[in-house]
């Protein structure tokens, strides 16, 4: 069916269209895939006056489309202006302005229907379960299709069938039904040959038949009610609640997790192995399946309504809620500490069997509690908004709300009583243990700490302007019962057991947390003198939203301390575990605080203490503490890394995590110095001056990096190239090792280096880069051939140095046209490009990859060996994983290598992948970008220790060919239009093509991001 086009007013009697000018568009909707509608209404001929001039008859205007304003997913045309245009014999010969004016620009479309692909690929997807079943059997002896794969893909295949019906909710013939209608059938057959497997299926198949029942006629009821939305409502539904959060976000959790157990099953020897991996991961798959039918759902409510019964974090934070609101919150809070509790279960590994049956009926009481929990407060915010729709109006439904202008200067009370509540529970654990030395207790009162710390940093920051001599009486009271009760009675129970180590370690943590006491107060005073919109912002962001993440965060790494307890069946085998949580926690309280630190200053004055990009890229004009600083926190992050990857290893050397914490622990504490004294003397300077000149720092415009970023590129390069000689000729597996952990780095470093100054064109510096790549590429694709052969694998060494050549020859090719092409950018576009995207995302792309390299050393250190094969299948998901990222780093990188101009004046959302109006290689680069994604969640799943899996080299290469072909698609495109633009002032088909390479490029940065999270 042809959709809906928004046609543009007709052209002013006084202008006409030219003959050029309807071929430009015509060729540009037959590139594009598109259909345009133009309606021009062409003025009579005797409309026109008689006294027109024969300049004026030469003068032809046209319409044109300026300013055009992208926002998120959308874009928005204001009305045409006409301007004029100068006859063929005064055009210059010069390239057309990339000026919004000089481009057409395609219509927004309503998207009435997706295309028939994603339904046929979702078909595919909820195909999978029957055709396992018809594979495997449903012979009762057999278990694995039963215990296995009907857990692991029946939340996906649920989720499949809800997206399809939701696809064409406007189709009504015969046959698409019955194309709905046998998808889902097949989905239910499979449920019920399950349940006739079971013993006791009489009431099993009952129950069943009901609830699938209901599921249909609850589909059949929402593809009506989404049938009868408007046409802009419909396509805002389909684009944003269908497409985007739906097919690309919900469908990519739901494969992730089943991933994961099936990474499991390639680890271990037996599928039961995995059943605490399987149980969770269909918990929480059920959970994300709720919660994207919730998300589908509410879709169909007015935006306006359902943002009114939106709880706002100010309100929260003032506990101004009506008693539904609060019963939603905590059923929320209940879904979320349900989920971290799963999550933390799901580990995993070869050692993921139930160690006895409580802790599998806990898990499972835990999953029917979390999803009640959504299920809950769905309905009943369901119930609220439809009473509403049906009794009140419109207009009093858009009235703001007055308590919105009043700004919050204190958080309620009832967060300080909670605070105390955790304490007093705390405290009365450690007094139990010290009186019983009961293992258990110990374990629960050190669970719980970081916990209990949180709420009391929020408890004694939440009211700081209350300085009453009863409200500090509460302050140092409830101190006291936190430290110095509870670490006495720590010390007590120390003391009994003759561990004068652990006493001395309870006398100094009370000692610090007096300190850090005494300075607290007097940061709860400089807070108290911000200004009332600035002290609102610091309560609802820096206290509640960020300590609510770091809440969430350490109660998933207390609940991986759980998971390991039940896992390795004794709290005394998880002390490594339990150390690591105890530490990453650490550093997440730690920056946490140094943000409320930063926060305690007013909004104007933050800016001197912040690094800019352009002060990181060209490092000139950083002040030392902000080095300094800087340097400290790429410590932290290393060693939080570091720790993320040990916590799920079975050993770990104590002298290397004793090593990371140490130098972890002394980085954060000289950060938090450091960082305080910088606000104490910002704030005495600019309290000392009446009137401040502030420093425009956002004019600082850069054109190339500072040579420091070439210096570490070229050191970098260089060392691996040495390692891997002198593993090709020793064949010492430690060289061969280095190498691999090194070869990210340097590819990434060497990829982004040639971008770093795009304005040097002389002989030496070109000359330098070649020199680089010879140094680089050589030594790597030679000794890699040369150490294969010597190991007697022709094969591998053969295809490696055939694939590998012409790869980077053409890589390299293709880098120095997309510098050719960046360095022709506006000065300030350049800045932005060389700071924004080089920069950010070069860095952005590192932290992946340090995690990625620990895990492997993590993994070396839990087998006390690499090469023994149990490392093979983490190694293997570590390399391909970073090439793949390192690639998909540049496809981003050189989708911004275009001016802003031509990025704003043409670009396609969401409706044009919706319905696919894309030209054969945007469908090849969407597809590839696809390939992509699930070859990464693949690779996830090999993480951890086992026997070589033949999966994951196999994905691994799918990936990184996929996503290098995508990259290339992207890069050939950009370089061709570029150089289009250059010759011909008539290139507007070809600006439209790079635009619409630059907006696929950020789709493909959303399904990445949306995977790897």
């Amino acid at each position: 069916m042809e959709l809906p086009t928004r046609v543009p007013p007709p052209v002013s009697p006084e202008s006409s269209v030219t003959q050029n000018e309807e071929e430009v568009v015509k060729n540009f909707s037959e590139g594009a895939g598109e259909r345009i509608e133009h309606s021009i209404e062409q003025p009579p001929d005797d409309a026109k006056p008689e006294t027109e001039s024969k300049e004026e008859k030469n003068v032809e205007s046209v319409e044109r489309v300026t300013d055009v304003q992208v926002t998120d997913d959308q874009v928005t045309l204001p009305n045409p202006i006409t301007v004029a245009t100068p006859p063929e014999d005064q055009q210059s010969d010069q390239p057309a302005s990339l000026s919004p004016s000089s481009t057409p620009c395609p219509s927004p479309q309503l998207v009435t229907e997706c295309h028939f692909f994603y339904s046929a690929l979702l078909c595919a997807q909820s195909s999978l379960l029957p055709l396992t079943l018809f594979w495997r059997g449903w012979d009762k002896a057999d278990g694995r299709f039963w215990e296995f794969w009907m857990p692991t893909l029946l939340p996906q295949t649920l989720g499949a069938v809800l997206i399809s019906w939701v696809l064409k909710p406007r189709r009504s013939d015969w046959y698409y039904k019955a194309f709905l209608y046998l998808q889902y059938f097949a989905y239910c057959s499979t449920f019920i040959f399950g349940i006739l497997a079971k013993d006791d299926w009489v009431f099993t198949l009952c129950a069943a038949v009901i609830i699938q029942g209901g599921i249909l006629k609850l589909l059949e009821k929402l593809r009506r009610t989404i049938a009868s939305l408007a046409d802009d409502e419909l396509s805002e539904y389909l684009k944003h609640t269908v497409l985007k959060y739906g097919l690309i976000v919900g469908m990519g959790q739901l494969l992730f997790i089943s991933l994961i157990s099936i990474g499991c099953d390639g680890n271990a020897y037996d599928f039961r192995q995995c059943r605490r991996a399987l149980t969770s991961q269909t918990g929480l798959g059920l959970m994300l399946l709720i919660a994207l039918g919730v998300n589908i759902i509410s879709g169909i409510f007015p935006r306006r309504i359902l943002l009114k019964h939106t709880v706002k974090v100010k309100r929260v934070v003032a506990l101004d809620l009506p008693l539904g609101e609060i019963i939603q919150c905590i059923l929320g809070l209940v879904a979320i500490g349900c989920g971290m509790y799963i999550l933390g279960l799901m580990t995993g590994g070869a050692w993921g069997d139930f160690g006895e049956y409580k802790e599998q009926y806990v898990l499972i009481y835990t999953i029917i509690i979390g999803c009640g929990s959504l299920i809950s407060v769905a309905i009943w915010k369901w119930a609220i908004i439809w009473r509403e729709m049906r009794q009140a109006d419109a207009p009093e439904l858009e009235q703001p709300q007055a308590e919105d202008e009043v700004p919050m200067t204190e958080a309620s009370s009832i967060w300080f009583y909670i605070s105390i509540l955790a304490i007093l529970l705390q405290t009365t654990l450690s007094i139990l243990y010290s009186l019983t030395l009961d293992d258990m207790l110990q374990f629960s009162s050190s669970l719980i700490y970081p916990l209990v710390v949180i709420l009391y940093v929020a408890a004694l920051l939440s009211q700081p302007r209350r300085e009453s001599v009863q409200h500090r009486r509460k302050l140092k009271l409830h101190f006291a019962l936190f430290v110095w009760v509870g670490e006495a009675a720590t010390g007590l129970a120390s003391f009994r057991m003759g561990d004068f180590g652990a006493l001395m370690v309870s006398l100094f943590r009370a000692v610090m947390f007096t300190v850090a006491f005494y300075f607290g107060l007097k940061l709860r005073r400089m807070i108290s003198e911000l200004p009332d919109k600035d002290l609102e912002a610091f309560l609802t962001d820096t206290i509640f939203s960020r300590g609510l993440l770091t809440f969430i965060y350490a109660l998933f790494f207390s609940f991986q301390v759980v998971g390991c307890s039940f896992e390795r069946g004794s709290i005394g085998r998880c002390s490594n575990t339990s150390s690591i949580a105890t530490f990453i926690t650490l550093f997440l309280l730690l920056t946490w605080f140094i943000s409320i630190m930063h926060s305690s200053l007013r909004k104007e004055w933050r800016k001197e203490l912040t690094l800019t990009n352009e002060q990181l890229a060209s490092v000139s004009g950083i002040p030392y503490l902000l080095l300094a600083q800087g340097f400290l926190t790429l410590i932290i992050k290393t060693c939080h890394l570091f720790f993320l990857s040990t916590i799920t290893a079975y050993y770990s050397y104590e002298t290397t995590l004793a090593v990371f914490a140490l130098l972890g622990i002394s980085a954060s504490i000289l950060s938090v110095i450091l960082t305080a004294y910088s606000i104490n003397r910002t704030k005495k300077h600019n309290e000392s001056e009446c009137e401040r000149v502030e420093e425009e720092l956002d004019d600082l415009a850069i054109n190339e990096f500072s040579w420091w970023y070439n210096a570490i590129s070229f050191a970098l390069t260089s060392t691996h190239s040495i390692l891997r000689v002198a593993y090709a000729f020793n064949l010492i597996q430690i060289y061969g090792l280095l190498a691999d952990i090194i070869l990210p780095y340097s590819a990434l470093s060497f990829t982004l280096s040639l971008l770093t100054k795009p304005k040097r064109r002389d002989a030496a510096y070109m000359r330098f880069l070649i020199f680089q790549l010879i140094t680089f590429v050589l030594p790597e694709m030679i000794s890699s051939v040369m150490s294969n052969l010597r190991m007697g694998e022709v094969f591998s060494g053969v295809c490696y140095a055939v694939v590998g050549m012409p790869l980077w020859y053409f890589s390299f090719k293709h880098m120095l046209r997309i510098r050719e092409a960046s360095a022709s950018l506006p000065p300030k576009e350049l800045s932005e490009f060389l700071c924004q995207t080089v920069l950010v995302r070069g860095l952005l792309a590192l932290g992946p990859l340090v995690f990625f390299s620990f895990e492997i050393i993590s993994c070396a250190m839990s087998q006390y060996s690499i090469v023994n094969g149990q490392c093979a299948n983490t190694s293997t998901a570590s390399f391909y994983l970073s090439l793949i990222l390192i690639v998909v780093t540049l496809l981003s990188v050189t989708n911004k290598a275009a001016p802003n101009s031509v990025q704003r004046a043409i670009t396609w959302d969401y409706s044009h992948m919706a319905t696919l109006n894309l030209v054969w290689w945007q469908r090849l680069q969407g597809g590839f970008v696809v390939i992509t994604v699930v070859a990464s969640l693949c690779l996830w799943g090999g993480f951890g220790e086992g026997d070589q899996n033949a999966i994951y080299p196999l994905a691994g290469i799918t990936g990184f060919l996929a996503a290098v072909l995508a990259w290339n698609f992207g890069s050939y495109a950009l370089i061709k239009t570029h150089d289009d633009l250059r010759q011909s002032n008539t290139a507007q088909l070809e600006s439209v093509r790079s635009a619409r390479v630059i907006s696929t490029g950020e789709l493909s940065n959303d399904m990445v991001i949306s995977a790897f999270v």
